[in-house]
C-alpha cells in the first residue's frame, strides 16, 4: 500500500509541475516531462520510458523533448554499446539556467532600449516603467554574481 501511495503522489507531484510550467507559458507535455524528470528516482528516462510514464503518444513526447532540448532545458546522454538516447534534467545546472535567465532578461532590456528611443514623451508612465525594468535588470545583472558567491561563501 505504501508504494502505491508514494506513485500516487508521484503522479500528482508531476500534474502539479506541469500545471506551474503551464502558467508561464509551457505547453501540456513539455512541462510533464520536465515534472516527471524532476521526480523518478533514476537519473535518466528513455524516450518509451518517458512516454509509457506519461501515457502520451510518441509524436507528442518527440517534440516536447526536441523543445526542451533546443530551449536546453533537459539534456541526454548516450551509453556504449546502446542506441537509445537517455533524457535527464538540467537542474543540475541550475547556476547555467540562472545565467540563460539574465541573458534573456538582458535581451529585453536592449530591446526595451530600442523601444524608448523611438517613444515620444507623451505617455510618460510606459516610459518611466519602461526605464526602471531597464534599470532593474541592470542592477540584478550587477548583484547577482555577489549573490551567487555570497551564497557559495554560506553553504561553508
Amino acid at each position: 500500500m505504501e508504494t502505491h501511495n508514494l506513485e500516487t503522489r508521484k503522479k500528482e507531484l508531476i500534474e502539479k509541475i506541469g500545471v506551474f510550467y503551464e502558467k508561464w507559458g509551457m505547453q501540456p507535455v513539455p512541462a510533464r516531462i520536465i515534472g516527471l524528470l524532476l521526480v523518478t528516482d533514476k537519473p535518466y528516462l528513455t524516450f518509451d520510458e518517458i512516454t509509457t510514464e506519461l501515457s502520451v503518444s510518441k509524436s507528442a513526447v518527440s517534440i516536447a523533448v526536441n523543445l526542451l532540448l533546443n530551449t536546453e532545458q533537459i539534456e541526454y546522454i548516450t551509453l556504449p554499446g546502446d542506441r537509445k538516447r537517455y533524457f535527464k534534467s538540467r537542474i543540475t545546472n541550475w547556476k547555467d539556467m540562472v545565467g540563460s535567465v539574465l541573458d534573456f532578461a538582458k535581451s529585453y532590456s536592449s530591446l526595451f532600449n530600442e523601444i524608448l528611443e523611438i517613444r515620444s514623451d507623451k505617455d510618460s508612465e510606459v516610459n518611466r516603467s519602461l526605464n526602471e525594468i531597464i534599470l532593474f535588470i541592470e542592477y540584478i545583472e550587477e548583484a547577482l554574481p555577489h549573490l551567487i558567491s555570497n551564497w557559495e561563501e554560506s553553504k561553508g
